[in-house]
Order: structure tokens, then sequence, then C-alpha cells
């Protein structure tokens, strides 16, 4: 995957090799207090032991390559 996404859009990093894919699951648009920052932190840590438990169960059936003007609509250019 990692190799075809570079082949489709001519952008090869350095760190082609090693390059880990990431996901944001949420942006802060405010200083947390410490109380809201901690409560955040635990939760996290929680969704994260969620998430390790099942991943071994998530399969995905095709991977997209997509434009987006917004977080609304994702236009998909290429299926791999």
């Amino acid at each position: 995957m990692r190799n075809e996404l570079s082949e489709i859009t001519g952008i090869r990093d350095q760190d082609h090799e090693r390059y880990k894919y990431h996901i944001t699951l949420g942006y802060i648009h405010r200083y947390l207090s410490a109380t809201e920052a901690e409560q955040l932190q635990k939760l996290t840590k929680d969704c994260m032991q969620k998430v390790a438990e099942l991943r071994r169960n998530i399969q995905i059936p095709s991977v997209e390559f997509c434009r987006f003007n917004d977080m609304f609509a994702f236009e998909v250019l290429h299926r791999l």
C-alpha cells in the first residue's frame, strides 16, 4: 500500500520504509484544566486498550485515497 500510494501521488519521503501511519482521534481547541487533562488522559488510555483488544478482529475491505475540503465529504480518487 505504501509503495502504491507513493506511485499515485509522486511523494516519497526519506523515511518511506519506516514511516508509521497514524490517525487523529480529536483536536483540542482550548487549554484544558488539570482535571480535564487528567480525565482526557484516562479516557484515551482506556480507549487505546479497547482498540488493542479489538484490533485482531478489525478488517478493512479496501483502502481509499481521498481528497477533501472539510470533514463532511470525501472524494475517492483511488482504491488500493
